[in-house]
């Protein structure tokens, strides 16, 4: 059974629920999903004389792409803990090959990953030219996917997270499946030559669902320091007024 977020705060630990990135003004943590392309993956594009642009609500630089996620967490295998089963993204990237001695031309996009922990598969979105048409929830790459347990308050109002970013889900060594290579293939054109070339890509980078808390800045530091010198020092003041007494 799964609720959500909003409806389910305190009950993480006996539930499973759905953390979404627009619940940010509840919960003070990011949610991030980010595809770093591997350099082999990244040479076999370029080869290939493709351009890349993020699709919103996504991100890029050069090939990698960051997207806004959904996390859908469930109790973990230790007592207290939750662990992500599943990992949704938002938006994107699109390629367009350039005709070359690679391939005739094309372009393929792959929106709306979905990277589910118990098949160890990545699925997403796909649409391409050259008659590759449209296709929802196809599995593309399948690799080593994982989730560490983490505490199970970690998405409370105060998280029990440290500052900084902690990874949720992460998969690596990623391989095309059939219906990956089918789609690359036919939507960028590729004739023997770019099939060859891709086909040699045996890891095609890794997938990272993190979540961010906030680090806290110096002006907080030292209002905290000087809450803490006050503190102690009405202690000491109420220690030494016993004392008298």
């Amino acid at each position: 059974m799964k609720m959500n977020w909003k409806a389910a705060c305190g009950a993480l630990a006996v539930w499973g629920v759905t953390i979404s990135a627009s619940a940010q003004g509840i919960v003070p943590v990011a949610l991030t999903g980010t595809f770093d392309f591997s350099a082999d993956a990244e040479q076999a594009l370029v080869a290939s004389g493709a351009s890349s642009a993020a699709l919103t609500p996504a991100s890029g630089v050069g090939y990698d792409v960051s997207m806004p996620a959904d996390i859908t967490l469930e109790p973990g295998a230790a007592s207290g803990t939750i662990t992500a089963v599943e990992a949704r993204a938002a938006g994107g990237w699109f390629w367009q090959s350039t005709p070359n001695f690679t391939n005739t031309g094309g372009s393929l996009s792959i929106t709306n990953l979905r990277i589910d922990v118990a098949t160890q598969t990545i699925y997403g979105d796909a649409s391409g030219a050259n008659g590759a048409g449209s296709l929802s929830n196809v599995a593309l790459w399948t690799g080593q996917i994982e989730a560490p347990d983490l505490p199970s308050d970690a998405f409370s109002m105060v998280p029990s997270l440290p500052p900084g970013t902690t990874i949720v889900l992460r998969a690596s060594g990623l391989a095309l499946t059939q219906s990956g290579r089918d789609l690359l293939g036919t939507g960028l054109g590729l004739n023997g030559t770019g099939q060859t070339i891709f086909n040699d890509v045996s890891d095609w980078g890794t997938v990272t669902f993190a979540i961010t808390t906030p680090v806290p800045e110096p002006s907080t530091w030292a209002l905290s320091a000087i809450g803490l010198a006050a503190a102690a020092l009405r202690l000491r003041r109420r220690a030494t007024a016993d004392a008298r007494a």
